[in-house]
């Protein structure tokens, strides 16, 4: 009697239900669960990223897994659209096809691993700042398994599109903290009885590779202010700094320095407010990174 209990507790841990895949296997875009993921493209850089293709389940796939994908449609994108922009905000569209190409559409997850990544060029020197451009992508095909919420008709999923977002910065891009002093000019003196301190969280954007664009003081940082309310910032070789009008904010004069080794403008330039003429000196820094 003890022998077969023993024979029967043996050939239950030998069927052990945690040693067989507890899910139905699949194949999805990582981050197509959340429609839209960012990529940090750098103006000065290659413009290469890398989107991954991965296999869900317990268990490691027992075979190479060729997944191939393909550019998802317009509809993907009005939708993310329509659901996520608020009225009169920017909206997202398509990288046109010839700024971008695949070295291949094809990647393979091999056998024993859970993702693959599969790279993607872009042209950095055609993308504006201010548009916000997606890649739309989805998975067309795989070798193997199947893919998420796959319907009757197909194995490939209804869902799996992934919007990819090209963020563009450079190496002076990202938050920074603004402290200036403006005070009024008089026939080019100061007037020190019209003198005004500002110190406030400044998002630095990039315009290519050695130019950020600046809101001007502490306006609020939204696409209806850059017209009259920003300036741009160019780094030359030699770490001095050129401001210009972004648009149509009235920027008299103005020059500067770049501290790299802590990460500081300092930097002074005269604009106009009606018939005054003020000079706004101050130190952009940036903010340590999390």
């Amino acid at each position: 009697m003890w022998l077969n209990g023993l024979r029967r507790c043996n050939k239950i841990s030998r069927d052990n239900p945690l040693d067989k895949e507890q899910y139905v296997k699949q194949v999805y875009l990582v981050g197509a669960n959340e429609v839209l993921q960012t990529k940090r493209v750098d103006y000065a850089g290659n413009g290469e990223l890398y989107v991954s293709v991965a296999i869900g389940g317990s268990q490691l796939p027992d075979q190479d897994v060729t997944v191939t994908l393909g550019t998802a449609t317009q509809d993907n994108i009005d939708r993310y659209n329509h659901k996520n922009v608020v009225a009169g905000g920017i909206k997202y569209q398509a990288l046109p096809t010839d700024w971008y190409s695949l070295p291949s559409w094809d990647g393979t997850i091999r056998r024993g691993e859970v993702y693959t990544r599969i790279p993607i060029k872009v042209d950095p020197s055609r993308i504006s700042c201010d548009s916000l451009y997606v890649i739309p992508l989805k998975i067309t095909k795989t070798s193997a398994y199947q893919t998420i919420a796959n319907d009757r008709h197909s194995n490939v999923a209804k869902d799996t599109c992934l919007l990819v977002h090209l963020q563009m910065v450079n190496a002076f891009s990202g938050s920074y903290t603004f402290s200036g002093v403006a005070t009024e000019m008089v026939d080019g003196v100061k007037n020190p009885s019209n003198v005004s301190s500002i110190s406030t969280a400044r998002t630095a954007t990039a315009v290519n590779g050695n130019t950020i664009r600046l809101f001007q003081n502490a306006i609020v940082e939204r696409y209806s202010n850059l017209g009259e309310h920003a300036y741009t910032i160019t780094v030359n070789d030699d770490n001095s700094l050129t401001l210009k009008t972004w648009k149509d904010m009235p920027i008299v004069d103005g020059a500067g320095t770049y501290n790299p080794a802590d990460k500081t403008f300092t930097f002074w330039y005269d604009y106009t407010v009606g018939e005054k003429t003020f000079r706004m000196e101050a130190k952009l820094k940036k903010d340590k990174e999390l």
